[in-house]
């Protein structure tokens, strides 16, 4: 379609972009109207739609999973730390330093070696995975200062084979934190 305007003509055109370009036969991915004094603007339009875009929802992705990093380990002004406090034995004990804001709850994940059973906690776990030596704490209405989680095991153990982490939402910034426990 053709119009005159300001005695210039503007071509309004209409054409499929495909992901190898109008050239290929494919199933058209997109349209694309374009309005210009010249058919080369046709080809930035091409670029846009099939190449461009893709590009800038990548850029956008990226930037948005970005801008809501996990915190960082240890930093001092998290409100959740966490540390064995013995190093060996059948009984260990794990201890939670909870500081303000303080978070609505906190999941404690160990994981067991190899042979290793849980035998008695306190506080209980709420969920213990015997195939997976998986053991789990969901612990709310925390309050701030010194926290104990006592664990008994089947057989003696080390800290340093134990695997075990905390996770909380951090209320002061949103951000979900996944620390390790200090050995």
């Amino acid at each position: 379609m053709n119009t005159r305007t300001d005695n210039r003509t503007l071509i309004r055109h209409t054409h499929n972009c495909t992901a190898s370009g109008p050239a290929n036969k494919a199933e058209p991915s997109s349209k694309c109207i374009v309005s210009a004094h010249r058919i080369p603007h046709l080809r930035r339009c091409q670029k846009l739609q099939c190449t461009l875009l893709p590009c800038l929802w990548l850029f956008f992705l990226i930037l948005t999973l970005g801008a809501y990093p996990p915190c960082a380990v240890y930093a001092e002004d998290e409100p959740v730390t966490a540390r064995f406090i013995s190093s060996s034995g059948e009984k260990l004990a794990v201890e939670l330093k909870v500081a303000k804001p303080v978070p609505g709850s906190v999941i404690f994940t160990l994981n067991l070696p190899e042979k290793v059973q849980l035998v008695k906690s306190d506080p209980p776990a709420g969920k213990y995975d015997k195939s997976k030596g998986q053991v789990k704490w969901l612990l709310r209405g925390l309050s701030p200062g010194n926290h104990k989680i006592t664990l008994n095991f089947s057989k003696a153990v080390q800290a340093d084979s134990l695997q075990a982490e905390v996770r909380y939402l951090n209320s002061a910034n949103g951000k979900l934190c996944i620390l390790p426990v200090k050995k």
